[in-house]
C-alpha cells in the first residue's frame, strides 16, 4: 500500500505572494490511496481456473489517511480512482496467452459477484514487470464506491477479487505446465478539508 499527497492549491494563488494579515481558509487535499491484490496460479495442466483474493478496504484507507496525517472523520468523499494489473513472476521456454474475467463481490455476499472491469487478454511475457491500466465497467466500480461509502460511514468492507480464467494459448499440458503469479492494483482518492492560514490582502 502506497499514498500519495496532493495539495490543491488554487484557492491559494491569489494570496500566495501578498503581505499582511493572515486568515484562515479552507482548502481540499486529496490523498490517493493504492492496494494490491497477489494471484499465484500453476503449475497446472489447465487452461481453466479460479483464483481469489480478500482486500480489507478499511485497513487500507486507515493507513492510507495515517500515513498522510489524517484520520476517516475528516473525509469529505472517496471514490474509486483507477487500476491496473501485471505479471510478477514467469519463467518459462515459451510464452502463454491468457484471457478471462475479473469479478468483484463484497465479503457479505451483496452485491456480487459483479464484474469489475472489461474481459482481459494478455501475453504473459508482455505483461511481466508491467501496470497495465484496468478499463472497469459499471457493474463493479458500483460494488467498490458503494464500499468506500460504507467506510465513510463507520463501516469495515473487504471485497473478495476472483478472477476466472477461460482461455490459455497454446494449451497447457501434462508435460508443459503453465505457472506464474500476478498483481491485481487498485486505486482510490480520497479528499479531505483542512485549515491553513495565508496571507490576507487586505
Amino acid at each position: 500500500m502506497r499514498s500519495t499527497l496532493f495539495l490543491m492549491v488554487a484557492a491559494l494563488l491569489a494570496t500566495a505572494a501578498s503581505t499582511g494579515c493572515m486568515e484562515t481558509k479552507v482548502v481540499e487535499v486529496i490523498v490517493k490511496g493504492e492496494t494490491w491484490a497477489d494471484f499465484q496460479h500453476g503449475p497446472s495442466a489447465t487452461e481453466s481456473f479460479t483464483d481469489e483474493y480478500s482486500v480489507n478496504l478499511a485497513s487500507v484507507l486507515d493507513n492510507t489517511l495515517m500515513d498522510a496525517g489524517y484520520s476517516r472523520s475528516e473525509i469529505k468523499s472517496a471514490l474509486l480512482n483507477g487500476g491496473a494489473y501485471g505479471v510478477t513472476v514467469f519463467s518459462h521456454t515459451h510464452d502463454w496467452t491468457v484471457g478471462g474475467q475479473v469479478l468483484v463481490q463484497r465479503t457479505d455476499g451483496t452485491p456480487g459477484p459483479l464484474e469489475v472491469a472489461i474481459d482481459y487478454s494478455t501475453s504473459l511475457e508482455a505483461a511481466l514487470g508491467q501496470k497495465i491500466p484496468i478499463t472497469f465497467i459499471e457493474d463493479g466500480t458500483v460494488v467498490i464506491n458503494q464500499a468506500l461509502t460504507d467506510y465513510l460511514a463507520g463501516g469495515d468492507p473487504t471485497l473478495r477479487f476472483e478472477v476466472n480464467n477461460g482461455d490459455v494459448a497454446p494449451d497447457p499440458s501434462s508435460s508443459d505446465r503453465i505457472q506464474f503469479e500476478w498483481r491485481i492494483w487498485v486505486q482510490v482518492q480520497v479528499i479531505v478539508e483542512e485549515e491553513v492560514e495565508v496571507p490576507d490582502p487586505f
